[in-house]
């Protein structure tokens, strides 16, 4: 869609339909949050131990606003390695960002270089994995804007919180108290905005069960074969449902 076409859907103006978009992409975040706050937290108490100030922190999370980028520099800040090692690291970490602007960027055409410059900060594993899985061909270019900073900057707000939590937290915390499964959490947000079918519940609700099972198993087999496992079920229930769907359509079926 060029930028000169209508910004309208359904009869209403292009403000209400901006709107509209936007609290539809703040909903879609909300099953995701639960997961990023904890790991914000993580990353901020982190880098507190580490060393860092709660300013030089916040200043961190603010500039770089990568969860996965921000721990691995924590760590080899205090680690004392070289920062060019850093700079390095950093930037390979967050290398998939550019696949997931290539991947998105046609479906925002028309946006102005504003808005791409605002949205390339903001980009995350989740507003990638929400816009891919929400899209659709009747959204015009101004509605997914609109979609994709719902997402984001629910999303950003409630990183830059959680990391300012952590920072001045974190040391009170106990350390019985383990954070690590904010990480997990979040990532199953995300796992489970892809589960679309039948299928891919199957797949999905297989491959825990057998890696849950497999926890113990001898070099962490458990994971692979849970994965290994998950898809065969997952094939075998798309072929099962596509079956039923082909006997079901075909004439006298069901008399």
């Amino acid at each position: 869609m060029s930028a000169r076409e209508p910004d309208t859907a359904g009869g209403e103006d292009g403000a209400a339909t901006r709107r509209r978009a936007f609290i539809d992409g703040a909903r879609a975040v909300t099953v995701v949050l639960p997961g990023v706050l904890p790991f914000a937290t993580v990353a901020g108490a982190t880098a507190v131990d580490a060393g860092l100030s709660v300013s030089a922190a916040m200043a961190m999370s603010l500039l770089i606003f990568a969860g996965s980028a921000q721990l691995v520099l924590i760590q080899l800040f205090d680690a004392g390695a070289a920062l060019v090692t850093m700079l390095l690291t950093a930037l390979v970490i967050n290398l998939r960002f550019a696949m997931y602007s290539a991947g998105l960027a046609p479906l925002f055409h028309g946006a102005t270089l504003r808005q791409r410059l605002l949205m390339g900060y903001v980009l995350s594993d989740q507003a990638f994995a929400i816009c891919t899985a929400r899209f659709d061909a009747r959204m015009g270019a101004a509605q997914r804007v609109a979609f994709f900073f719902g997402i984001s900057l629910p999303m950003w707000i409630v990183w830059e919180c959680g990391t300012l939590a952590g920072a001045l937290l974190g040391r009170a915390v106990p350390p019985e108290w383990s954070l690590d499964f904010a990480v997990p959490l979040m990532f199953l947000g995300l796992l489970l905005l892809g589960l679309r079918s039948p299928a891919q519940r199957v797949a999905a609700l297989v491959a825990a069960v057998v890696a849950v099972l497999g926890r113990d198993w001898a070099y962490n087999s458990g994971l692979l074969i849970g994965a290994l496992a998950g898809v065969l079920c997952g094939w075998l229930a798309q072929r099962l449902l596509r079956s039923r769907s082909r006997s079901r359509s075909q004439p006298g079926a069901g008399r």
